[in-house]
């Protein structure tokens, strides 16, 4: 409004005799596109529209302020039908000419671009909204992967559980040469009758989890877990490299878990 106030107010000249619609006449209204287009940047369709409305209005407001004070205003409906050179430029070069049909098609192409850039706007703002609703999605459904593979590790191996999540299905048969390995704990009942059971499960669980990191060291896939036993399998279903020497490895007293439980 301010722009507009500045072209009905500010005084184009200091003679009196000078109409201050040649400031109209002279800079136009192209000085409002710039405010349309910053607008843009809030990515509101709506206050595009609504600055291009106010634009117009104060365009308009200031054009027939203007005007109104003139003692004598032509316009191109004062030029004759058969009209000459010098009737032309009597009307169109004179200081007092107001050419209200310019005004016109200056606010309609100001009003059409206000009207497009709110389209590019509004379809702006749909596509950034709706890569920060994918985004979210994808994080959300990542969570939950990450839950259901924690969950579902509790009950099968978690490199199968991971391996069956990422392929969105279920494994797929295959033909391979692996190797399986039983293990449990010689005089394990013996050791059960002398100890108390929360002493007992203490030292199973211990066992159990010291084992079964041991196996994912080499590679190696728990398949069950059989009282204070488990079977491994290597090279089956997730592929290694030298199924038997990891196994072998596994197994070895060297490596054994239960030195680390307390169980004698």
């Amino acid at each position: 409004m301010s722009i507009c106030a500045s072209f009905a107010l500010i005084p184009i000249s200091r003679a009196d005799d000078v109409p201050q619609i040649i400031a109209a006449r002279a800079y136009g209204v192209y000085f409002l596109f710039p405010l349309v287009a910053i607008c843009c940047l809030s990515l509101s369709g709506r206050l595009v529209l609504l600055t291009g409305a106010m634009c117009v209005i104060g365009w308009w407001g200031a054009f027939m302020w203007v005007i109104t004070g003139m003692d004598r205003a032509l316009s191109w409906a004062d030029i004759p039908a058969n009209a000459t050179r010098a009737d032309y430029g009597d009307v169109f070069l004179s200081i007092d000419f107001i050419a209200r049909g310019n005004r016109i098609e200056e606010t309609a192409m100001l009003m059409f671009a206000a009207l497009a850039l709110a389209v590019v706007v509004y379809r702006a703002w749909g596509v950034f909204f709706a890569q920060v609703a994918s985004e979210m999605e994808w994080r959300r459904e990542r969570s939950a992967r990450e839950h259901i593979s924690a969950l579902f590790g509790k009950y099968v191996p978690a490199e199968i559980a991971r391996t069956l999540i990422a392929n969105d299905g279920p494994l797929k048969p295959q033909r391979t040469t692996g190797t399986a390995l039983f293990m449990d704990i010689a005089g394990f009942t013996a050791f059960s009758a002398r100890h108390s059971p929360e002493h007992v499960i203490g030292v199973l669980d211990a066992f159990l989890a010291a084992a079964t990191d041991a196996v994912a060291a080499q590679g190696g896939i728990v398949i069950s877990y059989l009282g204070d036993g488990f079977l491994v399998t290597f090279n089956a279903p997730i592929r290694i490299a030298g199924p038997a020497d990891a196994a072998i490895e596994t197994a070895r007293p060297s490596g054994s878990p239960l030195r680390s439980t307390g169980m004698r």
